[in-house]
This record gives structure tokens, sequence and C-alpha cells, in this order.
């Protein structure tokens, strides 16, 4: 039995009324939760822990004649049975309330403490409420932000873990990967994405390492979360996004950069894209911005054109010169700057297939071997050319579902 950590505390007041105007008015926190038939009021902190406050009618009143803190396990009668063998006292037998189930247990000095286990839906609440914003972050260009963001959760999974993580001979992987996977099922990830770590756990219980065609590489849209067990060859079957948005995870997490020939074929393939959104549709249509505010189609092919400039600068100076400094630019805040822009969006896309095609040519007539110089960007550290031309590459992709729906939301419309 391992603790995950306190999650909850209690204490008991005398006047229950006047303790709950006390945190109410002082510390300006209402209660989650009011029962007053049985005087119970719940706080749930923004850490997801849990502070109860109890009255005299409530039934578990008396065990709570110092503060009280509750431990959180991941199985309570798994570590009631532990704890008995010990000769721990249970105050208490299992009682639960919606997902929650708690038992109390006297420890040193006469202490009374509480074992509890509770589905942590506010702390899946507080993951996916960072990624979302995290992905509202991108769309706007901060970058570092949005990062920071995911690393938070990145952080906090890890962490919860390697708290839960218990490495000892003693315990039985074969059970927990068994508990685990029917626990993701139920949580709903995708079937095909649980058959495919079935078969994984399949061929560790028959004592061999899985092949690739028993466990794929799987790809995640970084839009709505949807899986595939194969690269993604068309659009997200649930929200639409384009398949190279989508996240791979690969058995070593260093292999995610495109090779040259795929990021020299994205990069000529992203310009045909773009050309075919806004070959037949006039100046007014391009440059007429969305009711409810954003871009127009006009501001997002002239991002585009200004981030494809950006790129043949660094491209330009890592060819040239060893190592060298690449000046962050804030690409994102230009596109609705008209400041020496051609007077149409056709003329501005133009300019992007013109600079597109420079580029090409210079890529294509790199030696195999420079696609790893390096230099030094102000945001993203050392970078090297391959890595730099992949995240051209895929950055406009990212922008490919916005003008699509801005495309047809003007044919539509009329």
């Amino acid at each position: 039995m391992r603790l995950s950590w306190y999650s909850w505390a209690g204490i008991r007041t005398s006047d229950f009324d006047t303790t709950l105007r006390f945190f109410s008015e002082i510390f300006g926190h209402a209660p989650d939760r009011r029962d007053d038939a049985h005087q119970y009021a719940s706080y749930r902190l923004n850490s997801g822990q849990t502070f109860e406050v109890l009255g005299p009618k409530n039934p578990y009143y008396a065990l709570h004649e110092y503060p009280v803190i509750g431990f959180q396990v991941d199985d309570l009668k798994v570590a009631r049975e532990e704890l008995s063998e010990k000769g721990i006292e249970w105050l208490t037998d299992i009682d639960a309330w919606g997902s929650d189930a708690w038992s109390y247990f006297r420890g040193p000095d006469g202490y009374v403490f509480q074992l509890l286990q509770r589905e942590t839906a506010d702390w899946r609440g507080t993951v996916a409420q960072a990624l979302a914003l995290a992905a509202r972050l991108e769309g706007e260009g901060q970058y570092n932000i949005a990062k920071l963001m995911r690393a938070a959760v990145d952080s906090l999974t890890r962490r919860a873990s390697f708290d839960q993580d218990d490495r000892s001979a003693a315990r039985d992987l074969t059970q927990d990967l068994d508990r685990e996977i029917a626990s993701l099922a139920a949580w709903g990830v995708h079937p095909s994405l649980i058959a495919a770590i079935e078969q994984g756990v399949a061929a560790r219980k028959e004592g061999r390492l899985p092949l690739l065609d028993e466990t794929p590489h799987p790809y995640v849209c970084r839009t709505c979360g949807h899986p595939l067990l194969s690269e993604p060859d068309a659009r997200c079957p649930v929200c639409g996004a384009w398949p190279a948005t989508f996240q791979a995870f690969l058995p070593v997490y260093w292999l995610n950069a495109l090779e040259p020939s795929e990021a020299l074929e994205q990069l000529g393939q992203n310009l045909v894209v773009v050309e075919k959104f806004i070959e037949d549709l006039p100046e007014n249509t391009l440059a007429r911005a969305p009711d409810a505010g954003g871009w127009s189609l006009r501001n997002a092919v002239s991002h585009l054109r200004d981030a494809q400039g950006v790129l043949q600068v660094r491209l330009d100076r890592m060819i040239s010169h060893d190592n060298p400094a690449l000046e962050s630019q804030a690409v994102f805040e230009w596109a609705d700057q008209e400041t020496d822009r051609p007077p149409s969006t056709h003329e501005i896309f133009g300019s992007y297939r013109d600079s597109r095609n420079q580029t090409l040519t210079q890529l294509q007539n790199l030696p195999l071997k420079d696609w790893w110089r390096t230099g030094r960007h102000e945001e993203f550290g050392t970078i090297t050319i391959r890595q730099h031309v992949s995240y051209f590459a895929t950055h406009e992709i990212t922008h490919f579902q916005q003008i699509e729906a801005l495309r047809r939301h003007w044919l539509e419309s009329g």
C-alpha cells in the first residue's frame, strides 16, 4: 500500500452556521457542497484537496475532536486489509458518498486519521483545461506559455505516476497491467488503442517482446485526441484536423523530426493546398474578417508568407554561418499589419510562392550532411536545419483547418 497524498482534512465546530460564514466572509470561499440537515460542508481547493466542516448533528462529529487528515489510497479495501493485519484499530467501516469512499482509524497518541479512495475527476478536469488553454495559446502564437502549460501537465502526470509506482519484485506487473487496461477502457480510451495494448501485454505474458505489427506506432490528433494505429493519410474522422498535425508516439522520443525528403515534399505540397483554398475567391471575400473577430483569409495567407520569409532568412544564416544566433520573431502579430503588403491577397500568395520555390531549390541542392547544421534560436535553443524546416512545414498545416473553415463559411453565406 502507498499513500498518494493527503487529499482531505476535516474539522468540527459547535456553531455550524457561524463557521461557514467565517470561511465565506473572511476567505471568500463558499462551500462546494452543503447539507444543513447533517451539518456538513465541503470546500474543494484549487489543488484538488478537500476541506470539510462538520457540525454537532453530523454522525462523524465525535471523531473530530482534533482536525483529521485523510490520506488518499488507490484501493481502500486492500489498504484496510493490509493495515488490519498490522493491528490498526478501525473506528468505522467503509462508508461512501458518490465516488468517494472512506474509513476512519486510530493512530498514535489517540489521533484519528482517515483513508480515502476517490475518483480524481477534478484533477482530470484541471489537466483537460490546461491542455485546452495551451491549444488556445498556440493559436495566438504564444508558444512559450503554451509549452509551460503542457510541461505542467506532463510534470503533474509523471509525478503522480512516480509517487504511485512500486517497482518491487513483490508487485505483480501483469495484474497491474490488466487492471489499468480495464480502467483506461472505463475512462473511454478508444477500443483500437486498448486492443493494441492488450496485444502487447499478451506477448509479454508469452515471455517475448511484442512485434511492431502487434503494437504499432500510435498517432493522436492534437486537436481532439482521436487515436490511430497507423500513420494518418486522411483528415481526423472526429474533428477534421489535417493528418500531418497528429502527434506520433514513437518508442524513443528523438525520432520526431521529418526526414529531409519528407520535409521538402511537405513544403511543396503546402503551397499547392493554400493556392486551392484561395484561387477562386474574390478579394472582397478574402479580405473579410469573421463577424466574431479573428483573421481573414488575407491575414492567414499573409501570416504564411511572413513565416516563409523568416524560414528563408534563418536558412540563409544557418547555411552561411556556423551555429549563428537566430532572432526570435513575433510572426503571428504581423498578420494584420498592412505595411508593405501587396494590394491583393493573390499577390501576397504570389510573393509567398516565389519565396517558397527559392527555399525548395536551395534545400534540394543542400548536401545531406548540411541538414544537421545548427543555429541558436532565442526561444527554442539549438536547432538543426532539419528540425527548423520540419517545424515550418508542420506549422503551416496547423492553419489549414482554420483557412478551410473560413472558405466554407464565405461560400455557404454567399
